[in-house]
């Protein structure tokens, strides 16, 4: 915090608060220092607040800090000549609960990125090759691999 000819610094605890006292009324300038945030926030849309504190009452400020939280994985199906897993491209990949979609690259991979936390239904390819996953995206940072193998069945 910063202002009124006064600076210094705290640290919020476990669950994020942190708290100020002696603070003359006037005009601060409250920034989170970005390089203190654990792995898997982001810190560029972390702009300062400005606050007007009068003496003998509270103030509050928030601020808000996005996790990461991506489900990233592979395709693969068994191909019998060559005797092993290999990729599937151009493979139609959705999470169902969002409506979002993207296809797998020339090496099988897919990747969502930037997801609220939740419970999805990961559905891979369509109609009687349809494969279904549930997963669970928690709140805190995550990315979570989910690679599927297919075979002459599926």
């Amino acid at each position: 915090i910063r202002g009124n000819s006064y600076a210094t610094e705290a640290r919020s605890d476990a669950d994020g608060r942190f708290s100020f006292s002696g603070l003359n009324s006037g005009e601060y300038e409250l920034s989170v220092d970005p390089s203190t945030l654990p792995n898997g926030y982001l810190a560029a849309e972390l702009k300062p607040q400005n606050i007007h504190i009068e003496n003998g009452f509270p103030a509050t400020v928030d601020f808000r800090i996005k996790a990461f939280r991506t489900i990233e994985g592979t395709v693969k199906t068994f191909e019998p000549a060559v005797g092993a897993y290999v990729a599937v491209k151009e493979l139609d990949v959705h999470l169902r609960e969002i409506n979002k979609a993207v296809q797998t690259d020339a090496a099988g991979q897919f990747a969502f990125l930037d997801l609220p936390a939740g419970k999805y239904t990961l559905v891979v390819g369509s109609g009687a090759r349809e494969v279904t996953r549930e997963v669970i995206v928690s709140a805190e940072p995550t990315v979570m691999r989910i690679d599927i193998k297919l075979d002459h069945r599926e």
